[in-house]
């Protein structure tokens, strides 16, 4: 799914945190920072409370202010109150002007609501006032970052580097399986197989025309979710260790409102056609499945995230098409 030319690549991609450092009824600090160096301001006697299975940092006053390591253009945050008062949200990018002002109107009292900024102007922080006398606190973090720009001249050594090998191993083959589908849900059985494919196809081509590897940290893997993703995306590489896909080396992983017959042209259309519009060449597909973002081919046709509404316009009709044959 590779095609390398001489430009410089962005590679979006989604970090995900809590807002919870500690166990249930530990004090937390007026400021602190999370796993992912997110900085919470929230003056008060803050404290982490377990309320039906739900854990969040309960804030002794009545603001929080949220600053991110770095600059977005999406962002979601997670956030609990026990009444249905209306909190006021703000957005702020690094010059400290206020980018958006969200006030939510759909608030169940003891359970997460989210609230979300989407646009074009980057933000670097997120200001949440609640109401005086209103038990609050927070929850958890999403947001998109493009800070993994790479030269076509990194790239091409990369490419080089993993052509010289005899063949990659096993936990290469599950980082380019994870690269590819580690924002993939739904459907367990379809997505396991369309995994398995993957792996299958990143061993016949020594992980050449795939998404580079992408091995989680262990701070990744601390998420649970993550951790889960990962050790599924093993699975596949192991149980595709002396599978041989023959002629079905390509593959897309792209909206389909035909039941995976066919890549659809809605709502946006595959940037370089070849060889996607070879649809005599589709022999299988799997899915569908959701997604959180609407898949995207960078300049390394990989799949992708593209900031946009993170809550509400989650995608349901993806799936996992080969090409066989391909000329």
């Amino acid at each position: 799914m590779l095609n390398i030319s001489n430009t410089t690549r962005k590679f979006p991609r989604m970090i995900y945190d809590t807002f919870v450092t500690s166990s249930a009824g530990t004090k937390i600090s007026e400021q602190y920072v999370t796993s992912k160096n997110i900085t919470v301001n929230a003056p008060g006697e803050n404290k982490v409370r377990d309320h039906n299975g739900l854990t969040y940092v309960s804030i002794g006053g009545t603001k929080a202010t949220i600053v991110l390591p770095c600059l977005t253009t999406s962002v979601r945050v997670g956030l609990v109150q026990g009444t249905a008062a209306k909190a006021t949200v703000r957005f702020i990018d690094e010059y400290s002007l206020q980018r958006a002002i969200v006030i939510p109107s759909k608030i169940t009292p003891g359970g997460v609501y989210y609230v979300e900024y989407s646009g074009a102007a980057s933000v670097i922080s997120i200001e949440v006032e609640w109401p005086m006398g209103v038990e609050a606190g927070l929850v958890d973090i999403i947001f998109v970052v493009d800070d993994m720009e790479e030269t076509a001249a990194e790239d091409d050594a990369t490419m080089a580097s993993i052509e010289t090998m005899a063949s990659i191993d096993e936990t290469t083959c599950s980082g380019i399986v994870f690269a590819e589908t580690s924002i993939l849900s739904g459907n367990t059985d379809d997505l396991n197989a369309a995994r398995r494919f993957i792996a299958g196809v990143a061993y016949k081509r020594n992980g050449t025309g795939t998404a580079k590897p992408k091995i989680p940290s262990e701070s990744d893997l601390a998420n649970p979710i993550t951790k889960a993703i990962w050790e599924n995306c093993k699975t596949a590489a192991k149980s595709a260790a002396n599978d041989d896909v023959g002629t079905c080396k390509h593959f897309v992983i792209w909206y389909s409102d035909d039941n995976g017959n066919t890549p659809s042209k809605f709502p946006k259309e595959i940037k370089d056609p070849w060889p996607y519009t070879q649809i005599d060449k589709i022999k299988q597909s799997w899915g569908p499945f959701k997604m959180p973002f609407p898949p995207i081919f960078t300049e390394f046709n990989e799949i992708a995230m593209q900031p946009l509404d993170l809550l509400n316009r989650e995608i349901n009709n993806i799936y996992v098409i080969t090409y066989c044959g391909v000329a």
